[in-house]
This record gives structure tokens, sequence and C-alpha cells, in this order.
């Protein structure tokens, strides 16, 4: 036992508690033998602000004590406060040997053994109390190549992943043809020909929206239930690419009158008007997800625009209509495309990317800030040496929100393996 003495605000009351029932209950010479605890927490601000207010679990029947949410990573445990109450309780002792007095530290690195005394002087409990605390770091990611291969035997000219149906579904087309692969997983990928979609449709606009794909080809809408067997469902003669899906509605480039122009699609397409000056027409990151707001946000990442500028950009829109270029003050990193963005962890990630020279060798951006700002992420989010920087790949997250890196390509080589990552904070039940 640690003879350093804390206050504790609530502990002269308490103490004060246990004391009056105790001398009601010989002044009337009423003896009791109950002998739970009705209450129980743990204190010392040096260690940890706040750590009264965890709560802890009195299992009366199981005879133990514990907290169900743990404290913080490598939280300190060996000097902490126990307060405890009973209302009919004559004495209280720790580790069978520590009188309780209510302000003497006490190690809790192991289980503690506390036993009361009931005011008849006879009845007794033991009660085991466990203080657990993570074990693990909840900001380190655990990133991981789980596929080194998924089309070995296509040349590919371009490849789209989207989660969808609770899968991962990956378009790969080549010169004469568009294949797809599915996975549950990321791991085990199953093989499917595609049929009703044009051969040369540019994958890279195919969007997911309601549990269906859509992608643009030839002035047409084609839309399909599942990856392999695609239909013509409308006209789509002045629009040239799909390019997010958002609030159940399509949001697509197209031209009106020679310019460059946004069109949004319901039921029929709205034209929305003349896109910004300097807005990307290809080579774009592109991802949709809620802010804080609870407002779903569509964000466009770098790019190239129409004739050919490499763009360092980071559009935002609440609605396809109005844009703002969050970026607009200030250069956070080169220019790039054929990177790859996912809103995670609180904000937003870049990945990977090229520019006039080759692929870039800064691989890795967040903006913590959703877009205002952004800085190279710590050594516990970075992606391993193993991981080759490339560009057109995807980034795409599943409902246990684990991240997926899929395939993409290097200066020389067409890329079709997968990483798996997740920050485990993002753990359901961390």
């Amino acid at each position: 036992m640690k003879l350093r003495h804390t206050t504790v605000l609530l502990l002269p009351l308490l103490l004060i508690g246990l004391a009056a029932c105790t001398k009601d209950n010989s002044s009337s010479n009423t003896k009791s033998s109950v002998t739970t605890l009705t209450r129980f927490y743990l204190s010392n601000d040096s260690v940890l602000k706040g750590l009264n207010k965890t709560a802890f679990t009195i299992d009366n029947d199981k005879n133990v004590i514990y907290n169900a949410d743990s404290l913080p990573y490598l939280c300190k445990t060996d000097s902490l406060i126990p307060t405890m109450y009973g209302s009919t309780l004559q004495s209280i002792t720790i580790n069978d040997t520590v009188s309780y007095s209510g302000n003497d530290t006490i190690d809790f690195t192991r289980p503690v053994t506390v036993t009361t005394v009931a005011t008849d002087g006879e009845s007794t409990r033991t009660y085991i109390v466990t203080v657990n605390v993570h074990q693990i770091d909840p900001d380190a990611y655990n990133w991981a190549g789980i596929k080194s291969e998924i089309f070995g035997d296509l040349a590919a000219i371009g490849q789209k992943t989207v989660f969808c149906q609770g899968r991962l579904n990956l378009f790969v087309a080549t010169s004469g043809e568009t294949v797809a692969f599915t996975s549950p997983d990321g791991t085990a990928w199953t093989r499917h020909s595609v049929s009703g979609l044009p051969v040369g449709t540019d994958v890279d606009g195919i969007v997911a929206n309601g549990g269906k794909f859509h992608a643009v080809a030839d002035g047409k809408l084609y839309t399909a239930d599942s990856p392999d067997t695609w239909t013509e469902a409308a006209a789509a003669d002045n629009i040239t690419r799909l390019v997010f899906a958002m609030n159940g509605k399509l949001y697509a480039f197209g031209e009106t009158d020679g310019t460059r122009t946004m069109f949004e699609r319901d039921t029929t397409w709205h034209d929305l008007g003349a896109l910004p000056d300097k807005f990307p027409a290809s080579g774009f990151a592109v991802c949709v997800d809620a802010e804080p707001s609870g407002k779903n946000r569509a964000y466009l990442v770098g790019g190239q625009t129409a004739d050919g500028t490499t763009l360092g950009t980071v559009w935002s829109s609440e609605n396809g209509a109005y844009w703002a270029n969050l970026a607009a003050n200030k250069e956070w990193f080169a220019p790039r495309y054929g990177a790859a963005v996912v809103q995670y962890a609180e904000g937003l990630m870049l990945i990977g990317g090229a520019d006039e020279n080759g692929i870039r060798d800064d691989r890795q951006w967040y903006s913590p800030d959703y877009g205002l700002t952004w800085q190279t992420p710590d050594d516990k989010a970075l992606l391993p040496d193993l991981w080759v920087s490339r560009r057109g790949h995807s980034v795409v997250m599943d409902d246990q929100r684990y991240l997926y890196i899929v395939g993409g390509q290097t200066a020389s080589d067409v890329l079709s393996d997968v990483w798996k990552g997740r920050k485990n904070s993002e753990m359901p039940g961390f």
C-alpha cells in the first residue's frame, strides 16, 4: 500500500454516510447481515483526470467488480484511490490485510480482493475487483497485404473497386472487354463475365447507388443489379461520365452549349450549371460521406483539368451545384492525379497519385478538418514499406470499417494486389 493521500470531494460525504448508518444500527441494537457494496469508483487526477466518472459494475451474484469500458491505453493503475460505500457495513478490508480508510492508494495492476463485514460482525462477502485497461494503441493502424494478385491474365487499361451489396466489386477494363471480380473479404475473389456494358466503358466512372451499379457509355445510362449483367436504363445525351452518388442521386459531368456542367439525376437529368474554373476533368480522387454536421458532402481531390493541368485542389459540395475549393489559399500537397481519397478516422485520407514526373513519393496525406488543412500522418498510420506507391488504385471501406487498397499501377506495372487496414479505435466496441 502506498501512503500518498489524495482528497476526493465526495469521500467525506460517503464516509459520513457509512458511519451514520453504523451508529444508528448500534444505538437501536439492530444488527444487519447485508454485506453488499452499493457504489465503487476510483480516482487519482494525477493518473487520469475524470477517472472518478468511470462506471464500475458491482455484480453481487458473482461477487466481482469491474469496468466494462476499459481505461485508456497505457493508463497506470498502480496508484489508484478506491471509494466504496455500503449502507449496512461495519468494515471493509482490502487484500485481506489493509483496513479501508478511504484515501490510501492501492495497486490495481492485478485483481484486488475487497472483503466487507456486515454490522452483525459475522456476515462477510469478498469481491474480486478488476480494472480493465486497453491493451492496444487506439491510434495505431494495422495494415497487411492480403492478396498479391487478382487478375494476372488481363491486360488492364482501367480498374475501379466499389463496396456495394456487402462485398468488394472490382471492374477491370481491357481493350476488348470488361471483367468483374467480387470478394467478401479481399482475399478470395470470384471472376464474372460482364454482359450488356459496351466495350470501352470508362470503368472509373462506375458508381454504386441504392444497391445498384451505374455507368455512362455512348450517350446512355446503364444499370446493374449484379456486377455482371447490365441493361440500358435511360438516355444520357449530354453526359460524359458519372462522378459520384449522394443522397440517393447520381451526379455526372456533361456539356451544355460547349460548357462543362454538372448534372444531377433522380428520375430524370437536371442541369446544375457550369463547373468552376480549374475544376478537374479526369484523374481526380472522389469520396462522399457525412461530415460531423451529419450532412453528406462530396470531395474531389487533385486530378487534371480538360487542358491537362495537374491539380492540387480540394473541391467540396453538399449539393453538386455549388463547389468550394478548400485548398484555394494554400498548396498543402503537391498536385497529383490518380490518387484515392476516403473519409476515415474523423478526417480525410489521401493515398498515392502521380504527376508529370511519375509516381509521387509522398504517398499519404491526412486532413483532420475535412479538407481545410493537410498533413503527413504520424508513424502509427503509415502504410508499410512493402506497399508500393502507385496511381489509379481504389480505396474503399467496408461495413466493419476496414480499408481496402485495391490495384493501381506503377510507372511500369499494372497492379492487382489488395492491402487491408483499420485503425484500432475504429474496431466495433473499442
